[in-house]
């Protein structure tokens, strides 16, 4: 495992790092560090764009991090627990309004797509050449559910016939009504912005990381 077939520092799907250090790296840094001096692994699953450098940090962090947990009066494994406990990943949703509900809930508009408000959720769908799909976001709290809801072009080319999502929303202002779809067990986040105005409707769509664009064009549609 220390001696690269290609390049200087790489053979074998692995990676050679810092001091005998050596990794698996996945895109949107899927990572498995190995320690072979500290009899350790460390197994990250994550969305993190492209030349963010995460490597670096972890190169910077963990030597010091074995370091202070070989002191007897470290308190390193306990403080990181501790400040584990109040990650998150998103921050809660909160509970929002807007008067144009009223006026837009149900309606159909020519993309086609389909906003439609309940007390607790907004059911979205959408129609395209593969189907109907629908996301069910929670307002003032998260829905998890299965959907068909089409994402390749955001979505590294991936498109599955379902997927597992946790969706929110909110209202940004009287008028941008905004989403969150986090699909389960991949890297991807879509942030879906619906802009009401009149009949019309303009329609946003953008991914936390991809491997090509992170935004579609925007589209503008009126009620039919």
């Amino acid at each position: 495992m220390q001696y690269p077939h290609v390049k200087d520092t790489y053979g074998y799907q692995w990676w050679l790092g810092p001091d005998g250090t050596y990794l698996a790296d996945g895109l949107f840094s899927q990572l498995c560090f190995v320690f072979p001096r500290h009899n350790a692994v460390l197994a990250i699953t994550a969305g993190i764009p492209e030349k963010s450098h995460f490597n670096s940090f972890v190169y910077k962090h963990f030597p010091a991090a074995f370091l202070d947990a070989a002191r007897p009066d470290s308190r390193g494994g306990s403080a990181l627990e501790d400040r584990a406990r109040s990650l998150r990943l998103l921050p809660p949703p909160r509970l929002t309004h807007s008067p144009v509900i009223h006026h837009v809930s149900g309606k159909d508009y020519r993309f086609p797509d389909n906003p439609d408000f309940t007390d607790d959720a907004c059911v979205f769908t959408m129609k395209d050449h593969r189907g109907s799909h629908t996301i069910k976001a929670g307002l003032g709290r998260t829905f998890e559910d299965d959907t068909t809801m089409t994402g390749n072009k955001l979505h590294h080319e991936y498109e599955f016939d379902r997927m597992r999502v946790m969706a929110s929303g909110g209202w940004r202002d009287d008028r941008t009504f905004v989403m969150t779809w986090s699909f389960v067990e991949t890297a991807f986040r879509d942030t879906v912005i619906c802009f009401f105005e009149g009949p019309a409707l303009r329609f946003d769509r953008r991914v936390n990381v991809n491997s090509a664009e992170t935004s579609l064009p925007t589209l503008t549609g009126r009620r039919a």
